[in-house]
């Protein structure tokens, strides 16, 4: 609905271009792209505002039906209406879904929204010979599942197995993308009785109360395999993961249901937690409720001294040049779009930072490019802390895990922009145009960490 409205002007605005004289082409499209342009604009400072863990998503969308031009206002708080009242009357009454979910459905969407837009003006400057005004696509962001509850939100172990048959979860974009579901141990359990699960428990509690009084908590963990006649715990000193992604069946784009039953998931005595991920990231944890103590775990923070980290984004072909990159950016910029985010990789042993950055040539705003278009992209994930000892894992950690920047170059030497405390990095030093060719070889990022304080955890059985 929202370009059939548009498309009304942009047919005029074609059929003038044709019949006006060469003289006038520029100065029509000129005119016409000064407004598409601010319209843009304004589009690109909501999505990257959105970006931001912290925005308000109806804070955003108000901004920006103030700021765009009325003719493109009404039909895009049609949109957004549209979109807002869809995404919350779709989860139905048994679930509602946080303002993050809204923050990262609306961004999409307005990504899709103004892309739509930029290419249907695009192909009408292509159609009469003025490419030195085509606005740069912005990269879209895929459908991802997002989780809104899970009932029960823990599995206690204490209840028998027929009250404890499944899970529900309840989202968004469910069938999106494969979400792999597994479980934690500390060692592989195998029971030769039915009662080899009491039996496993009855066994850690007693070894517990054994324990010498004087010995010092957390100091020596089970170094061998655990025998008895109804269950054998093999590598008790080491943590497993179990995948049983099979047990997941999904409903729904809104509804799953993960089946804990012997023909499922079947989770084991010594079961840790379950983990729901995807694109390579543990997404949420279902914890699991131990009644008893078969377990002592030791927690503690640790802090890590992260090395500067240099990235240099691929220089891109260019159709103009026959398929060679122009790597000259020539005073014009670059605009720079930049994010760095970090994570925990889903074995826990190692905290990564995936960068990307988006450098193109630009007058003097983000939404013109020129004829000789000069670019560098890319995204990279990069290891920073990486844990050795097989018994310790990673929690979590201190710093915020997003940070995005944007700015345009306006000379050719380097230039500092500094952060918080809390953010990823606390100075980030940028090379834009330099007084060469610098595209693929010198335009890039020199990130300075903060010092990240990482929550780590070593478990084990007495």
């Amino acid at each position: 609905m929202f370009f059939r409205c548009l498309l009304l002007p942009l047919l005029f605005l074609a059929i003038w271009i044709t019949q006006s004289s060469c003289g006038g082409l520029k100065s029509i499209a000129e005119r016409f792209d000064n407004r598409m342009g601010e319209a843009i604009q304004s589009m690109d400072y909501a999505i990257a505002t959105l970006a931001q863990q912290s925005a308000n998503w109806q804070v955003v969308v108000a901004n920006l039906e103030k700021e765009v031009t009325s003719d493109i206002q009404s039909t895009l708080r049609n949109e957004i209406t549209d979109l807002t009242r869809n995404a919350v009357l779709s989860t139905g009454a048994e679930v509602r879904c946080n303002a993050e979910y809204m923050r990262i459905k609306i961004r999409r969407e307005l990504i899709a929204l103004r892309n739509d837009m930029a290419e249907t003006f695009n192909a009408t400057l292509k159609s009469n010979r003025l490419r030195q005004y085509q606005i740069p696509m912005l990269e879209t962001e895929p459908e991802r599942p997002f989780i809104c509850d899970i009932v029960p939100s823990a599995v206690d172990m204490s209840m028998d197995e027929e009250r404890r048959l499944k899970v529900d979860i309840y989202g968004f974009d469910l069938r999106s993308y494969p979400i792999q579901v597994s479980y934690r141990t500390y060692g592989r359990f195998q029971a030769h009785s039915d009662g080899g699960g009491k039996d496993f428990h009855k066994e850690m509690h007693s070894r517990l109360e054994r324990r010498q009084p004087e010995r010092p908590r957390g100091s020596i963990f089970l170094r061998e395999n655990l025998v008895t006649s109804s269950f054998t715990l093999f590598n008790p000193f080491s943590l497993f993961e179990h995948d049983v992604s099979d047990a997941l069946s999904i409903i729904s784009d809104f509804h799953a249901v993960l089946d804990l039953t012997g023909s499922g998931a079947d989770l084991p005595p010594n079961v840790r937690e379950i983990l729901l991920s995807w694109d390579h990231t543990i997404q949420s944890e279902i914890p699991i409720l131990v009644h008893e103590p078969v377990m002592e775990c030791r927690t503690w923070d640790s802090t890590f001294v992260l090395q500067p980290l240099t990235f240099i984004p691929r220089a891109v072909e260019n159709s103009v040049y026959g398929g060679h990159p122009d790597l000259e950016f020539d005073g014009h910029g670059p605009c720079v779009d930049f994010n760095l985010r970090l994570r925990i990789d889903p074995s826990r042993k190692k905290l990564l930072a995936t960068v990307f950055m988006d450098a193109w040539e630009c007058p003097n705003d983000f939404s013109k490019i020129r004829k000789d278009y000069t670019q560098a992209v890319e995204q990279k994930t990069f290891t920073l802390v990486t844990l050795s000892d097989p018994e310790m894992v990673m929690l979590g950690f201190n710093l915020d895990n997003y940070l995005s920047d944007r700015y345009i170059d306006t000379n050719t030497n380097p230039d500092l922009r500094y952060y918080s405390s809390g953010a990823p990095a606390f100075k980030i030093e940028f090379t834009g145009d330099t007084s060469g060719d610098e595209a693929g070889s010198e335009t890039g990022a020199k990130i300075s960490f903060n010092p990240v304080k990482i929550k780590l955890q070593k478990c084990g059985y007495r």
